[in-house]
């Protein structure tokens, strides 16, 4: 859903923002298994 409203609307819906690869450079961890800068931190 969210990757059809960025391609209709050429832009990123709020939800998914700051969800790019830029995270893993500003240490923003995501909640799902080995993601992130620090796969060892979730398991």
């Amino acid at each position: 859903w969210y990757f059809a409203d960025l391609i209709s609307n050429d832009r990123p819906d709020k939800t998914i923002l700051n969800h790019d690869l830029k995270r893993f450079e500003r240490g923003i961890n995501i909640d799902e298994r080995g993601a992130g800068p620090d796969p060892k931190l979730h398991g």
